[in-house]
């Protein structure tokens, strides 16, 4: 039964069953190849409560270089508005994780893309999910955005995979101040594929915000630029994450090609810290911070929060 702001809940954690691991409604669509480039017949228009269900099964030879490489897959996402989206992969059949064995790159292009990628690249992500998951969650403009997946060495096969579409839940603004833990932002306390605006003022500045991770459930939390066309690299931010009496348990920093987050989804999860293996709700606090102290100006941001 769903409960709060769930859409459904069939209780599984497998997503692409019309109910995804977050509880949203979600559509199954296949890939149909050729997907390689933007104007192939299959790369088509999908829905931001989309799964696709897809293989990296082709190699081909550059004649030029001497080396092969892996096929693309790629697919076009038409908001008609400003949203925050999330892309995420995985490789098992019976649950929305992956098996730590086969990586994946994730990129994000503007609608003027080519054959020459770089000059119309926004913004990329990999190995920065579980078990060598790829996340790209991002701000979009209403415009037409092309999704790239690719294999992360560019060289072997992905004979399955599901690549889920998630449009998260937008709770507003941060309210300030909100720098305690008695302060703390609570807009977004399910954590239900949520997102909030917030902006660090000075380097000694934090913003923190409360989700409740229920039993056997864990936390994914992360935060990326409000533009859409700045890289996690160019991005100066820093997230951690506090116990409930506010000690950090955990922290990460922006770097290349992927912006900061904590992660404990999954069945082994990339951050135990961020998981609840008790039986009762656990109530964890979401910090973000500048990366660098010192760093002028103000850093607006997004901040998301996935609980699965």
């Amino acid at each position: 039964m769903a409960e709060g702001r769930e859409h459904c809940d069939d209780g599984n954690r497998l997503s692409g069953d019309g109910c995804s691991s977050t509880c949203r409604f979600d559509d199954l669509v296949s890939e149909v190849e050729p997907n390689d480039y933007p104007n192939d017949a299959g790369s088509v228009t999908l829905t931001t409560s989309s799964v696709l269900a897809a293989g990296i099964n082709t190699l081909y030879y550059d004649e030029s270089s001497g080396h092969s490489f892996s096929e693309y897959d790629t697919f076009w996402l038409a908001p008609v508005e400003p949203v925050v989206v999330r892309v995420e992969t995985f490789n098992r059949a019976d649950t929305d994780d992956c098996d730590g064995i086969t990586g994946f790159y994730v990129d994000m292009h503007r609608e003027d893309v080519a054959e020459v990628w770089d000059e119309a690249f926004l913004r990329g992500s990999y190995d920065n999910g579980n078990g060598r998951c790829t996340v790209l969650t991002t701000t979009m403009q209403a415009r037409p955005h092309l999704i790239r997946i690719m294999e992360d060495t560019g060289t072997s096969f992905i004979p399955s995979y599901r690549a889920q579409i998630t449009l998260l839940d937008d709770r507003g603004v941060e309210t300030e101040p909100n720098d305690s833990l008695a302060r703390a932002e609570h807009a977004a306390l399910d954590g239900l594929d949520a997102t909030m605006l917030g902006a660090i003022g000075s380097a000694e500045d934090v913003d923190l915000y409360l989700v409740d991770v229920p039993p056997n459930r864990g936390l994914r939390a992360e935060v990326v630029h409000n533009s859409e066309a700045t890289t996690c690299d160019a991005f100066n931010a820093r997230i951690a994450l506090l116990d409930e009496a506010g000690v950090e348990l955990l922290a990460t920093a922006s770097a290349p090609n992927a912006c900061a987050f904590v992660d404990g989804t999954g069945e082994v999860p990339r951050h135990e810290a961020a998981a609840n293996r008790s039986l009762a709700d656990r109530r964890l606090t979401v910090a973000v911070t500048k990366g660098s102290a010192g760093l002028a100006g103000t850093l607006p941001y997004r901040v998301a929060f996935t609980v699965r």
